[in-house]
């Protein structure tokens, strides 16, 4: 299961709460061209059905190292 937490994307607030209710998807940002402050979705609002990330993860990737067998 590709869980938010496990993404390289998870942005989790300053203040962690244990369901990380308020942590952030740095891959579904946007730029205000006017004042340039980035703002990002919630990732709970990015893993809804029908949303960029959805139930699957779409945008999900590793931020731990694979072992690679050579």
């Amino acid at each position: 299961m590709k869980l938010c937490v496990d993404c390289r994307h998870f942005l989790p607030t300053k203040y962690t709460h244990p369901d990380h209710a308020e942590a952030k998807c740095a891959k579904a940002s946007f730029q205000n061209l006017v004042s340039g402050i980035i703002k990002y979705q919630y990732c709970e609002v990015m893993r809804l059905p029908g949303a960029q990330c959805g139930l699957n993860g779409l945008l999900y990737e590793s931020k731990h190292w694979e072992t690679l067998d050579v």
